[in-house]
């Protein structure tokens, strides 16, 4: 598999988890996880009031991973994955 695969991979399959931490007064956290192999890629902390707020935040920053997932695969002088 090339980096440009890899790359490709790991910005498509990205998927969001909302967790309730139990914390107070904020116990709403979100983790970014790869769905392949379930690695855990990125976590909040307790910052949030609602699932849903947890969400759109963790949301945004998966968007982020992959955007800079997808500048990495063009730096190595490969095409962004989808356009192979």
């Amino acid at each position: 598999m090339t980096q440009n695969q890899i790359a490709q991979n790991q910005a498509t399959s990205l998927r969001v988890r909302v967790e309730a931490t139990g914390e107070r007064p904020r116990g709403w956290a979100w983790a970014i996880y790869r769905d392949a192999d379930r690695l855990l890629i990125a976590r909040s902390r307790s910052l949030y009031w609602s699932h849903r707020e947890a969400e759109e935040a963790g949301s945004d920053a998966a968007a982020t991973v992959k955007r800079n997932l997808q500048l990495r695969a063009s730096r190595l002088g490969r095409p962004h994955p989808g356009e192979e």
